[in-house]
């Protein structure tokens, strides 16, 4: 009687954020820059945005809401194949420039182990599937921009700001629904991911922000600085 073959173990889970943690710098605020050179006629739209910033920092208004705010000054209206030459241009430009040594070294390490990979950003769709799939990622989670009929960006949010609590439900509904699951590390800079970091067997506070790194010891998280 042959002997029953041995069974395969499960993948184990890398998951990711992308803005402060795998780049280093934002890269919504910096999309959405590169954007206004290409629609300079745009600036016009922009010259209540720094009342906008301190209506957020005053609790006034949440991160969703400041986010629409910028998209719809900057980007909307655009049609859905200018702002794909848009995106391919900008994520060409951060994965040779924004990301970090250290970073690219991480998400190597765990390909090279056969791992599953997850990027979980709250930036928009508009590019961070791009950063994803070129980084070697087959699980994008991020925020969805909103299209109108006419196939021009509405500057709404289609769904959830893949943030906080969001970005919580998004990956544990990825998890669930995966058909296997193995050890779940996270890899996050910003204490809003602390929610997700518990979740994960291993949390990873990469370049914490203060808030974060207060919080690491006390719930069990390794520390990394990355360059």
């Amino acid at each position: 009687m042959n002997p029953s073959p041995a069974a395969t173990p499960p993948r184990d889970i890398a998951i990711f954020d992308l803005d402060h943690t795998l780049s280093r710098r934002d890269t919504y605020l910096r999309f959405l820059l590169s954007v206004l050179k290409r629609r300079p006629w745009r600036l016009g739209h922009c010259v209540l945005l720094p009342a906008a910033v301190v209506i957020h920092k005053s609790g006034l208004r949440d991160n969703t809401w400041l986010k629409r705010v910028f998209l719809r000054a900057i980007a909307g209206g655009a049609t859905r194949a200018d702002l794909s030459s848009m995106a391919r241009d900008f994520s060409a430009q951060t994965l040779q420039t924004q990301i970090y040594p250290d970073a690219r070294a991480c998400v190597e390490r765990h390909v090279a182990a056969g791992d599953r990979l997850v990027l979980a950003s709250a930036s928009f769709d508009l590019y961070v599937p791009l950063i994803g799939a070129a980084l070697g990622f087959e699980h994008v989670l991020c925020t969805r921009a909103a299209w109108g009929s006419d196939d021009r960006l509405s500057g709404d949010i289609e769904g959830h700001n893949c943030y906080g609590p969001h970005k919580l439900t998004a990956v544990q509904t990825l998890l669930d629904n995966l058909p296997e699951r193995g050890h779940v590390t996270m890899y996050s800079d910003h204490h809003s991911d602390l929610p997700v970091l518990r979740l994960a067997d291993t949390g990873v506070a990469v370049n914490p922000t203060p808030k974060l790194a207060a919080a690491a010891s006390v719930h069990g998280l390794v520390t990394e600085h990355w360059r």
